[in-house]
């Protein structure tokens, strides 16, 4: 295991198998599992400069260990075995968190009467 000090987050010392420790004291974080948020996978929450702060596990890994560089909003981190409970740095890979859906293709038939594509279902109006 290998630890690295997380880029956004100074206070906080990363290890590549998911375990946080603050950067001063060295003491553990505990993860918190069942946190009730919409947030994938393991999460910590720790006081900073009088304030509650909750992070994802997941995201700060695949900063510290994967990018080497400030994560974005944009970013999006999958696992690779589908484990969100399985933070392992070889485990964490780039995802794509917005794909755009197919639109409505509207087209004329060989009849000449318009129709619908959507998702390969064909529907006719006439």
């Amino acid at each position: 295991m290998t630890i690295r000090k997380s880029i956004s987050h100074p206070e906080l010392l990363v290890g590549s198998n998911g375990s946080i420790y603050y950067s001063t004291t060295g003491q553990r974080i505990n993860l918190i599992q069942d946190h009730g948020t919409t947030m994938r996978g393991h999460m910590i929450a720790y006081r900073h400069l009088g304030k509650i702060k909750q992070l994802s596990v997941i995201r700060l890994v695949f900063e510290a260990h994967i990018k080497k560089a400030k994560i974005q909003t944009n970013d999006y981190v999958e696992t690779i075995d589908g484990n969100d409970f399985n933070p392992d740095a070889s485990n964490l890979t780039y995802g794509s968190r917005y794909r755009k859906p197919e639109k409505k293709k509207k087209s004329i038939s060989k009849t000449g009467e318009p129709y619908e594509t959507w998702m390969g279902i064909d529907e006719v109006y006439c």
